[in-house]
């Protein structure tokens, strides 16, 4: 092993010091080591500063649930989306029925509740309005489609907003109803008979469209 991309640790389970490379960090030095590691361990909530037991394979942080929703609506939290956001997502899921509002998937009891998602991202419509968990900026959708459009804002935070449109209409489903109503909420375009009409001149342009017919 090289010495100079090689690091040392001790092992979690029997304290041993091993060696491995600085690009892979481990915290077992053998893989008898790692199944013979305690299943429990004491961590301290951040927000109560209870301790409470968790599994090892777990990075539970908080002991409960209220003390997550506590540290969400700190100012500088990781996932912060303000203080309304607990309360207006589980509107949102009332109103669209427990439903993905893209392929239909139907919520089944006992599940997790489907993620709600922003249509125009947080970090943007944020800028536009003080609350930017207004209903018509929220929309239901299954794990996967959350997943395929959280990828698809790579295209609207790059400035490309007419690709971002498209994507989320003809990937998505989603009609122009929805989409006006998010985007007449902050301002940014209407979408009106297949044509994207920004605000001030209300010119409309037609290359998002045609940029799919080509295909």
């Amino acid at each position: 092993m090289n010495a100079e991309k090689s690091t040392r640790s001790t092992c979690a389970s029997c304290g041993n010091s091993f060696a491995h490379y600085r690009c892979m960090p481990r915290r077992f030095c053998s893989r008898q080591c790692f199944h013979l590691r305690p299943s429990k361990r004491i961590k301290k909530c951040p927000t109560c500063r209870r301790t409470f037991v968790a599994p090892c394979v777990n990075r539970k942080r908080f002991c409960s649930k209220p003390c997550y929703w506590i540290a969400q609506q700190r100012p500088h939290a990781r996932f912060n989306r303000g203080i309304t956001w607990r309360q207006r997502s589980e509107q949102a899921r009332m109103r669209d029925s427990h439903c993905c509002v893209s392929c239909g998937a139907a919520y089944q009891v006992g599940d997790r509740a489907f993620p709600v998602d922003h249509i125009v991202p947080y970090r943007i419509s944020k800028t536009f309005s003080d609350d930017p968990n207004s209903l018509e900026n929220l929309m239901t959708l299954c794990r996967s489609c959350h997943s395929t459009k959280t990828g698809f804002e790579r295209y609207f935070l790059a400035g490309d907003m007419f690709a971002y449109v498209q994507l989320l209409i003809w990937k998505l489903h989603l009609s122009e109803d929805r989409m006006n109503a998010a985007f007449q909420w902050c301002g940014l375009m209407e979408v009106h008979e297949k044509r994207l009409w920004l605000p001030g001149d209300y010119q409309s342009v037609d290359r998002v469209w045609s940029w799919r017919s080509s295909r």
